[in-house]
């Protein structure tokens, strides 16, 4: 059964302190604290924009006004209880994992209008994740329910159903490219279903106890994931692969028990693992480690279970076990921590295309950071370039072009997977698109 289940089950825990830890334990500064739900806060999400965060418990799920804890609106009657929730990319939509009653209990997922606050779908699976693109909703688990499903949002057509058995799903995350969707396992592994051709791309073990999140890195290199259970001794580890080879090269220590939730910051160098520590007395608290090492750098005890980061990394949210929402960090200077690293000054970032996949046409985006020389270019997957959208010098700040899937004479290029790559100086960045006919 879901660690993130039997949570939704416990009462007030009780905050304790780690004994002998050299790492730093004092909390993080906070902005505001709000009381979110009567139960444990079992999901936290930002919007793309940043303006709003997504808190989820018992039956319900809220959004809040980042800037101040402000309350916006309330979607609530989740029979027994919600397991996660997720805003899309566009913030139009709202979706809601939860329970119902009855053995075996089933996962279903309910796709809000948030303007209208209705209910446009109802599909299986109470763990739920919006693909980048903003075209399709992923939902799997619950019980018995071993399938991941994968629907259009425009018209609630199903495009893809996946059997993860033996094992059940505890969750579910989308690569930043929309490609891949990882689904995490009782049976200790974490399986990559590539969305295109609804085929099993790889399959990552080495836990020895239930894997209970799962987390893509900014860049889309790497795959963390959590394990954890009732089972003592358990395995609550945090193991990190290299997608390109599904080679392990990083495990963290982890917690107790069990891991709850793991969180890229947006710059790709720290994670972060909320989790169970014990069980008598209870105890949940939020670890931030280094990537390139796997160094703890910080161990917050204070009754954590879910957490986020704001897109600009500034900031960052996390919900307790007592039903409190907290954002927290330094809204003008970033995470206010001299222990934690600070983002690597770049000369340029390159966002993922909007849409994707698309047909006919996509956005690309970037922001440099000074004025440059700036190639943008396409390339096919076996390496062939195709066009070259920008070979010019460009003005600091934010920058869009369109593609229109066409290379540089002007004729159409065929359906497949497609990479653009941005060159500023010595700097590089490239990113995986889909194009669809």
């Amino acid at each position: 059964m879901s660690p993130r289940k039997h949570a939704i089950r416990l009462g007030f825990l009780l905050l304790i302190l780690l004994t002998g830890n050299a790492v730093a334990q004092q909390m993080p500064p906070v902005i505001w604290t709000v009381q979110a739900h009567d139960h444990s806060v079992v999901s936290v999400s930002f919007s793309n924009d940043g303006q709003t965060i997504v808190s989820a418990g018992g039956d319900e799920a809220r959004t809040w006004q980042s800037a101040d804890g402000s309350p916006l609106q309330t979607f609530p009657d989740h029979a027994d209880g919600v397991i996660s929730a997720d805003i899309s990319p566009d913030g139009q939509y709202l979706a809601v994992g939860y329970i119902v009653s009855g053995y075996p209990p089933g996962g279903v997922m309910d796709l809000w209008d948030m303007a209208s606050e209705t209910v446009l779908d109802t599909h299986g699976g109470c763990y739920v994740a919006f693909s980048p693109g903003n075209e399709f909703i992923a939902s799997g688990g619950g019980g018995a329910n071993r399938y991941a499903y994968i629907h259009r949002i425009a018209d609630g057509v199903e495009i893809g159903s996946y059997y993860n058995g033996p094992g059940y799903i505890t969750d579910l995350a989308y690569s930043p490219d929309g490609q891949l969707l990882a689904i995490a396992n009782t049976n200790n592994t974490v399986r990559l279903w590539d969305t295109s051709t609804h085929t099993t791309v790889r399959t990552f073990s080495g836990h020895t106890d239930d894997v209970s999140c799962a987390a893509f890195s900014p860049d889309g290199r790497y795959l963390a994931a959590g394990a954890g259970g009732w089972d003592l001794p358990s395995d609550s580890t945090i193991k990190m692969w290299r997608l390109s080879d599904g080679e392990l090269i990083q495990t963290f220590t982890g917690h107790g028990l069990w891991v709850y939730t793991l969180a890229f910051h947006p710059d790709g160098q720290t994670l972060v693992s909320s989790g169970r520590d014990s069980q008598t007395p209870y105890s949940a608290s939020m670890r931030f480690w280094r990537v390139a090492d796997g160094e703890l750098l910080q161990d917050y005890n204070g009754l954590a279970h879910d957490f986020a980061f704001a897109p600009d990394g500034r900031t960052y949210c996390y919900g307790k076990t007592n039903g409190s929402l907290v954002l927290a960090g330094d809204a003008s200077t970033g995470i206010a921590d001299e222990n934690l690293p600070t983002a690597v000054a770049v000369p340029a970032v390159l966002r993922q295309n909007y849409p994707n996949p698309f047909n006919p046409a996509t956005t690309l985006r970037f922001e440099l950071a000074a004025p440059g020389e700036v190639s943008l270019r396409i390339f096919s997957a076996t390496g062939r370039r195709i066009a070259s959208l920008v070979e010019r010098y460009l003005p600091g700040g934010g920058h869009e072009i369109v593609w229109r899937g066409s290379d540089d004479t002007g004729r159409a290029v065929a359906s497949g997977i497609y990479y653009y790559r941005l060159d500023v100086g010595d700097f590089r960045e490239i990113r995986r698109m889909s194009l669809i006919r």
